[in-house]
Protein backbone atom coordinates (compact mmCIF):
# COMPACT_ATOMS: atom_id res chain seq x y z
CA UNK A 1 0.00 0.00 0.00
CA UNK A 2 0.78 3.86 -0.57
CA UNK A 3 1.43 6.36 2.02
CA UNK A 4 1.98 9.78 2.24
CA UNK A 5 5.30 9.17 3.96
CA UNK A 6 6.47 7.31 0.74
CA UNK A 7 5.53 10.32 -1.25
CA UNK A 8 8.11 12.95 0.04
CA UNK A 9 10.31 15.73 -1.21
CA UNK A 10 11.51 17.02 -3.96
CA UNK A 11 8.84 17.90 -6.58
CA UNK A 12 8.88 17.75 -10.33
CA UNK A 13 11.38 15.09 -12.18
CA UNK A 14 9.92 13.51 -14.80
CA UNK A 15 11.04 9.98 -16.59
CA UNK A 16 9.92 9.10 -19.44
CA UNK A 17 9.54 4.87 -19.94
CA UNK A 18 9.63 2.95 -23.18
CA UNK A 19 7.20 3.73 -26.41
CA UNK A 20 3.27 4.10 -26.22
CA UNK A 21 1.00 1.59 -28.22
CA UNK A 22 -2.23 2.23 -28.82
CA UNK A 23 -1.30 5.67 -27.20
CA UNK A 24 -3.74 7.57 -29.70
CA UNK A 25 -6.56 5.74 -28.90
CA UNK A 26 -6.34 4.24 -25.46
CA UNK A 27 -7.56 5.89 -22.31
CA UNK A 28 -5.36 8.40 -19.88
CA UNK A 29 -4.67 6.52 -16.16
CA UNK A 30 -3.01 8.18 -13.77
CA UNK A 31 -1.53 6.04 -11.19
CA UNK A 32 -0.44 6.22 -7.62
CA UNK A 33 0.62 2.77 -6.26
CA UNK A 34 3.59 1.29 -5.43
CA UNK A 35 5.19 -2.04 -5.28
CA UNK A 36 2.98 -4.92 -6.73
CA UNK A 37 -0.79 -5.29 -7.48
CA UNK A 38 -1.18 -1.51 -8.49
CA UNK A 39 1.75 -1.79 -11.01
CA UNK A 40 0.77 -4.87 -12.23
CA UNK A 41 -2.73 -3.41 -12.97
CA UNK A 42 -1.14 -0.49 -14.61
CA UNK A 43 0.90 -2.67 -16.96
CA UNK A 44 -2.16 -4.49 -18.09
CA UNK A 45 -3.85 -1.78 -18.69
CA UNK A 46 -0.99 -0.65 -20.99
CA UNK A 47 -0.80 -3.76 -22.48
CA UNK A 48 -4.57 -3.15 -23.76
CA UNK A 49 -3.16 0.14 -25.11
CA UNK A 50 -4.18 3.01 -22.06
CA UNK A 51 -1.68 5.77 -21.74
CA UNK A 52 -0.32 5.48 -18.13
CA UNK A 53 1.54 7.49 -16.02
CA UNK A 54 2.68 6.47 -12.92
CA UNK A 55 3.44 9.13 -10.22
CA UNK A 56 6.24 8.10 -7.80
CA UNK A 57 7.70 9.64 -4.63
CA UNK A 58 11.21 11.32 -4.43
CA UNK A 59 12.44 7.57 -2.42
CA UNK A 60 11.11 5.68 -5.75
CA UNK A 61 9.01 2.25 -5.71
CA UNK A 62 10.59 -0.12 -3.31
CA UNK A 63 10.44 -2.75 -6.07
CA UNK A 64 12.52 -0.98 -7.98
CA UNK A 65 15.35 -0.66 -5.10
CA UNK A 66 14.46 -4.76 -4.59
CA UNK A 67 13.51 -6.09 -7.68
CA UNK A 68 14.82 -3.77 -10.82
CA UNK A 69 13.85 -6.28 -13.12
CA UNK A 70 10.41 -6.99 -12.13
CA UNK A 71 9.92 -3.13 -11.69
CA UNK A 72 11.18 -2.34 -15.27
CA UNK A 73 8.97 -5.19 -16.70
CA UNK A 74 5.63 -3.43 -14.99
CA UNK A 75 6.67 -0.26 -15.86
CA UNK A 76 7.73 -1.09 -19.63
CA UNK A 77 5.99 2.12 -21.96
CA UNK A 78 4.47 3.59 -19.35
CA UNK A 79 5.60 7.50 -17.87
CA UNK A 80 7.13 7.54 -14.76
CA UNK A 81 6.62 11.36 -12.96
CA UNK A 82 8.06 11.72 -10.05
CA UNK A 83 6.48 14.23 -7.31
CA UNK A 84 6.75 15.21 -3.56
CA UNK A 85 2.74 15.67 -3.39
CA UNK A 86 3.39 17.07 0.18
CA UNK A 87 4.77 19.98 -1.66
CA UNK A 88 1.79 22.54 -2.85
CA UNK A 89 3.52 22.68 -6.35
CA UNK A 90 4.49 19.25 -6.73
CA UNK A 91 0.61 18.80 -5.71
CA UNK A 92 -0.48 21.44 -8.14
CA UNK A 93 1.46 19.33 -10.94
CA UNK A 94 -0.10 16.07 -10.12
CA UNK A 95 -3.76 17.64 -10.19
CA UNK A 96 -3.15 18.73 -13.87
CA UNK A 97 -2.66 14.88 -14.53
CA UNK A 98 -5.94 14.61 -13.10
CA UNK A 99 -7.54 16.67 -15.41
CA UNK A 100 -6.22 15.39 -18.46
CA UNK A 101 -7.06 11.62 -17.02
CA UNK A 102 -9.69 8.95 -17.85
CA UNK A 103 -8.96 7.07 -15.22
CA UNK A 104 -7.17 8.23 -11.50
CA UNK A 105 -5.75 4.37 -9.55
CA UNK A 106 -4.11 4.30 -6.49
CA UNK A 107 -3.49 2.38 -3.44
CA UNK A 108 -2.70 5.05 -1.33
CA UNK A 109 -5.01 4.64 2.53
CA UNK A 110 -8.12 7.42 2.18
CA UNK A 111 -6.24 8.95 5.12
CA UNK A 112 -3.29 9.64 2.72
CA UNK A 113 -5.53 10.98 0.14
CA UNK A 114 -7.22 13.36 2.41
CA UNK A 115 -4.19 14.52 4.24
CA UNK A 116 -3.04 15.62 -0.02
CA UNK A 117 -6.52 17.18 -0.51
CA UNK A 118 -7.81 14.21 -2.72
CA UNK A 119 -10.53 12.84 -0.53
CA UNK A 120 -13.64 11.80 -2.82
CA UNK A 121 -15.01 15.16 -2.23
CA UNK A 122 -12.31 17.59 -3.23
CA UNK A 123 -11.52 15.00 -6.14
CA UNK A 124 -14.98 15.43 -7.44
CA UNK A 125 -15.44 19.12 -7.25
CA UNK A 126 -12.13 19.40 -8.94
CA UNK A 127 -12.95 16.50 -11.75
CA UNK A 128 -16.33 15.83 -11.83
CA UNK A 129 -15.81 12.90 -14.57
CA UNK A 130 -13.17 11.46 -13.51
CA UNK A 131 -13.21 7.96 -12.45
CA UNK A 132 -11.02 6.82 -9.35
CA UNK A 133 -10.64 3.23 -8.73
CA UNK A 134 -8.55 2.73 -5.22
CA UNK A 135 -7.03 -0.36 -3.94
CA UNK A 136 -7.65 -1.41 -0.02
CA UNK A 137 -6.87 -3.61 2.58
CA UNK A 138 -10.22 -4.60 4.29
CA UNK A 139 -12.84 -3.15 3.94
CA UNK A 140 -13.60 -3.62 7.13
CA UNK A 141 -11.27 -1.68 8.56
CA UNK A 142 -9.72 0.79 5.59
CA UNK A 143 -6.63 2.26 8.04
CA UNK A 144 -4.95 -1.20 8.19
CA UNK A 145 -1.62 -2.03 6.26
CA UNK A 146 -2.62 -4.76 4.74
CA UNK A 147 -0.30 -7.39 2.60
CA UNK A 148 -0.78 -10.29 0.65
CA UNK A 149 0.22 -12.68 2.93
CA UNK A 150 -1.92 -11.01 5.62
CA UNK A 151 -4.92 -11.18 3.35
CA UNK A 152 -4.16 -14.96 2.33
CA UNK A 153 -3.51 -15.75 6.40
CA UNK A 154 -6.76 -14.19 7.60
CA UNK A 155 -8.59 -16.55 4.94
CA UNK A 156 -6.88 -19.66 5.81
CA UNK A 157 -5.27 -19.85 3.07
CA UNK A 158 -1.62 -19.45 4.53
CA UNK A 159 -0.05 -21.17 7.47
CA UNK A 160 3.66 -22.30 9.33
CA UNK A 161 3.46 -25.62 6.75
CA UNK A 162 1.99 -23.54 3.78
CA UNK A 163 3.90 -20.78 3.35
CA UNK A 164 2.83 -19.10 -0.35
CA UNK A 165 5.37 -18.71 -3.48
CA UNK A 166 3.16 -16.29 -5.44
CA UNK A 167 1.64 -13.26 -4.57
CA UNK A 168 -2.04 -14.64 -5.27
CA UNK A 169 -3.92 -12.10 -3.56
CA UNK A 170 -1.96 -8.97 -5.08
CA UNK A 171 -2.33 -10.79 -8.59
CA UNK A 172 -6.07 -11.56 -8.20
CA UNK A 173 -6.56 -7.58 -7.09
CA UNK A 174 -4.92 -6.45 -10.10
CA UNK A 175 -7.13 -7.92 -12.91
CA UNK A 176 -10.03 -6.24 -10.05
CA UNK A 177 -8.69 -3.03 -10.70
CA UNK A 178 -8.10 -3.86 -14.49
CA UNK A 179 -11.99 -4.99 -14.52
CA UNK A 180 -12.68 -1.86 -12.35
CA UNK A 181 -10.90 0.12 -14.78
CA UNK A 182 -12.77 -0.83 -17.84
CA UNK A 183 -16.33 -1.04 -16.38
CA UNK A 184 -16.21 2.37 -14.93
CA UNK A 185 -15.39 3.92 -18.15
CA UNK A 186 -19.37 3.96 -19.28
CA UNK A 187 -20.52 5.95 -16.33
CA UNK A 188 -21.51 9.34 -16.81
CA UNK A 189 -19.72 11.86 -13.79
CA UNK A 190 -17.64 11.31 -10.80
CA UNK A 191 -17.00 7.47 -9.79
CA UNK A 192 -15.06 5.86 -6.84
CA UNK A 193 -14.61 2.53 -6.99
CA UNK A 194 -12.56 0.26 -4.31
CA UNK A 195 -11.04 -3.38 -4.51
CA UNK A 196 -10.34 -5.05 -1.08
CA UNK A 197 -7.36 -7.14 -0.94
CA UNK A 198 -8.96 -9.16 2.00
CA UNK A 199 -12.21 -9.60 -0.75
CA UNK A 200 -9.98 -11.28 -2.80
CA UNK A 201 -8.51 -13.83 -0.68
CA UNK A 202 -11.74 -14.29 0.53
CA UNK A 203 -12.71 -15.37 -3.31
CA UNK A 204 -9.80 -17.87 -3.17
CA UNK A 205 -10.81 -19.41 -0.29
CA UNK A 206 -14.07 -20.55 -1.63
CA UNK A 207 -13.31 -24.00 -3.00
CA UNK A 208 -11.51 -24.81 0.42
CA UNK A 209 -14.73 -23.47 2.13
CA UNK A 210 -16.47 -25.91 -0.68
CA UNK A 211 -14.32 -28.69 0.07
CA UNK A 212 -13.08 -28.94 -3.28
CA UNK A 213 -9.29 -28.50 -2.90
CA UNK A 214 -8.95 -30.25 0.92
CA UNK A 215 -6.86 -32.82 1.15
CA UNK A 216 -9.22 -35.04 0.22
CA UNK A 217 -11.11 -32.74 -2.05
CA UNK A 218 -11.26 -33.61 -5.51
CA UNK A 219 -8.63 -31.26 -5.94
CA UNK A 220 -7.40 -31.38 -3.31
CA UNK A 221 -3.81 -33.52 -4.28
CA UNK A 222 -4.88 -37.19 -2.95
CA UNK A 223 -7.13 -37.52 -6.00
CA UNK A 224 -4.94 -40.06 -8.21
CA UNK A 225 -5.78 -37.98 -10.99
CA UNK A 226 -5.49 -34.46 -10.14
CA UNK A 227 -1.91 -34.47 -8.19
CA UNK A 228 2.11 -34.58 -8.48
CA UNK A 229 3.53 -37.31 -8.80
CA UNK A 230 7.81 -37.90 -9.27
CA UNK A 231 9.09 -39.82 -12.40
CA UNK A 232 12.18 -41.62 -13.07
CA UNK A 233 13.84 -38.59 -13.81
CA UNK A 234 11.72 -35.12 -12.85
CA UNK A 235 7.34 -35.09 -11.89
CA UNK A 236 4.20 -34.93 -13.74
CA UNK A 237 1.36 -33.09 -12.88
CA UNK A 238 -1.74 -35.07 -13.74
CA UNK A 239 -5.11 -33.43 -13.97
CA UNK A 240 -7.61 -35.91 -15.92
CA UNK A 241 -10.52 -35.31 -13.65
CA UNK A 242 -13.08 -35.08 -16.72
CA UNK A 243 -14.03 -39.44 -16.99
CA UNK A 244 -12.70 -38.97 -20.74
CA UNK A 245 -9.27 -38.21 -19.56
CA UNK A 246 -9.49 -40.58 -16.72
CA UNK A 247 -10.25 -43.81 -19.14
CA UNK A 248 -7.46 -41.95 -21.88
CA UNK A 249 -5.14 -41.70 -18.61
CA UNK A 250 -5.38 -45.32 -17.66
CA UNK A 251 -5.17 -46.88 -21.05
CA UNK A 252 -2.19 -45.30 -21.71
CA UNK A 253 -0.44 -46.81 -18.43
CA UNK A 254 -2.24 -49.86 -18.37
CA UNK A 255 -3.90 -48.91 -15.01
CA UNK A 256 -7.18 -49.52 -13.39
CA UNK A 257 -9.15 -46.26 -12.66
CA UNK A 258 -9.70 -47.55 -9.50
CA UNK A 259 -6.01 -47.35 -8.59
CA UNK A 260 -4.84 -45.65 -5.11
CA UNK A 261 -2.33 -42.42 -5.55
CA UNK A 262 0.24 -44.44 -3.71
CA UNK A 263 0.22 -47.45 -6.26
CA UNK A 264 -0.47 -44.49 -9.25
CA UNK A 265 2.99 -43.39 -7.94
CA UNK A 266 4.97 -46.73 -7.86
CA UNK A 267 3.68 -46.85 -11.18
CA UNK A 268 4.71 -43.33 -12.36
CA UNK A 269 8.03 -43.23 -10.66
CA UNK A 270 9.86 -46.06 -13.05
CA UNK A 271 8.47 -44.10 -16.17
CA UNK A 272 11.14 -41.49 -17.57
CA UNK A 273 9.90 -37.80 -18.43
CA UNK A 274 10.22 -38.71 -22.14
CA UNK A 275 8.25 -41.72 -22.19
CA UNK A 276 5.62 -40.14 -20.06
CA UNK A 277 5.76 -37.32 -23.14
CA UNK A 278 5.19 -40.19 -25.61
CA UNK A 279 2.16 -41.50 -23.54
CA UNK A 280 0.06 -38.79 -21.99
CA UNK A 281 0.50 -35.68 -25.06
CA UNK A 282 -2.83 -35.66 -25.71
CA UNK A 283 -4.15 -35.12 -22.48
CA UNK A 284 -3.84 -32.60 -19.24
CA UNK A 285 -0.36 -33.74 -18.07
CA UNK A 286 2.61 -31.53 -17.66
CA UNK A 287 6.26 -32.68 -17.61
CA UNK A 288 9.27 -31.55 -15.81
CA UNK A 289 12.62 -32.80 -15.73
CA UNK A 290 14.90 -32.42 -12.42
CA UNK A 291 16.27 -28.92 -13.95
CA UNK A 292 12.96 -27.77 -15.27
Amino acid sequence: MTDASQISKNPGATRSVGSYPGAAVGPNVVGLTLNYPGPLALHRLQSMGWRVTKVEGPAGDPLQHHFPTLYDRLREGSSVRVLDLLQTSALAEFKELLKSADCFLTSARSQSLDQMGCSAGQLAKEFPNLKVVQLIGDEADESLPTHDLNALFASGLASVAQFPNALYVDTLAAEQLVSSCLSVQNLKGFSWSKVSLQSCANQLAWPLEAGLTVPEGLLGGQNPFYSIYRCSDGQVAVACVEPKFTKKFCEALAVSPQISRSDLQAVIEKISVVDLQDRLSHLPVTMRGKDG
